[in-house]
């Protein structure tokens, strides 16, 4: 078994209670990108536990949270999920289980909200709503400009997986195999569905579908207003990145390194092609085709047609996190913890910087 798998063996064991001395889990994250709507900043939690912000041109610095100084300010711990951007403030969360609100401007912390568990999922923002789901086992809106608490929602089993919002609904996973829907009003359930695995990835909703993998090798399409399963395909290893689509075609990749394009409405295949390694990080769809990271730190740009690869850059360290792309640049960050900006129509490095 390979070391990635035996390390997320470790996670959910963790997540589900059953973890023992044997298996005992010492945190480091993976944190991810995210770009302002500029294209020009980049926000980056590095894994240890502090948010940077970027310029998007060099990778010089504009500010860190907390500050190089401390100054008192505790830090959030290893951190796993990309930050959530708005206009004005910046959102991260941390292993502590607190989420962070700092200024965009220049990183001051404007409020934190703590929960019970650590934050594995990244924060989303819907308008003036930010929700946070917590492996504690809570869905919580807050108030996004004061950090208020709106509402909770009890989801029975702790979360790993970023919410989706969409037309009013909030879908998210469990790790006690259950998908939901509930209302980003009030909390209120509409609906939920068991699965046969626990949901780690963020479900895209896209076609009058919500697209969600488990870790029981299956790929789940339900119908966006029941929940229903419309249907479902078994892969070669555990969907634990989330999915992508363009048109009527989902792209989807496995912990076995399977990359596959399926008929959004069937579920049939259209084609699959074999990559590097295990695929964890999400997968992102660009100018130039599916980009796909591995976690044998390779990053591969498939055509989105047939899938032949068009190009690949090899990182020479596992890819974990989320990437961000803007026009034709991704910004990747490995397991080396150096953020890489690479141009996607040449697959070369444009800059890197090391993020220690």
């Amino acid at each position: 078994m390979s070391r990635l798998l035996l390390l997320l063996l470790a996670l959910v064991s963790l997540a589900l209670g059953a973890c023992t001395p044997r298996t005992a889990f010492q945190p480091r994250g993976w944190s991810g990108v995210a770009v302002d709507n500029t294209g020009e900043v980049l926000f980056v939690g590095e894994g240890k536990g502090i948010l940077l912000a970027l310029d998007a041109q060099d990778g010089r610095e504009r500010w860190r949270f907390p500050p190089s100084n401390g100054q008192g300010t505790e830090r959030p711990g290893p951190v796993y999920s990309a930050p959530a951007v708005g206009e004005r403030l910046v959102y991260l969360g941390g292993w502590n289980g607190k989420v962070y609100s700092v200024r965009r401007d220049d990183g001051g912390m404007v409020w934190s909200f703590p929960t019970k568990g650590p934050l594995i999922a990244s924060p989303t923002l819907a308008g003036e709503t930010l929700l946070v789901a917590s492996a504690d086992g809570f869905l919580y809106a807050l108030e996004a400009q004061t950090g208020k608490r709106l509402w909770e929602f009890d989801a029975g089993g702790r979360i790993w997986s970023t919410p989706a919002v969409a037309e009013g609904s909030v879908y998210f996973g469990s790790m006690g195999k259950r998908v939901f829907a509930v209302s980003l009003a009030d909390g209120s359930l509409r609906w939920s569905v068991e699965v046969g695995g626990a949901v780690v990835n963020p479900p895209v909703v896209a076609e009058g579908k919500v697209f969600i993998g488990a870790v029981d090798r299956t790929l789940y399409a339900l119908d966006v207003q029941s929940g229903a399963v419309v249907w479902k395909v078994q892969g070669d290893g555990w969907f634990w990145a989330s999915v992508a689509v363009q048109g009527d075609t989902l792209f989807a990749a496995t912990t076995g390194g399977s990359v596959y394009a399926l008929d959004a409405q069937t579920g049939r295949e259209r084609w699959r092609a074999q990559v590097s390694g295990a695929v964890v990080s999400p997968l992102r769809l660009g100018d130039e085709g599916v980009v796909v990271a591995t976690d044998r730190g390779r990053v591969h740009i498939l055509r989105p047609q047939d899938g032949r690869e068009v190009w690949l850059y090899d990182m020479g360290t596992p890819i974990r996190s989320t990437l961000a792309l803007h026009n034709d640049l991704a910004y990747v960050i490995g397991m080396d913890e150096t953020l890489r900006a690479l141009n996607t129509a040449r697959g070369t490095v444009l800059w890197s910087k090391a993020l220690k």
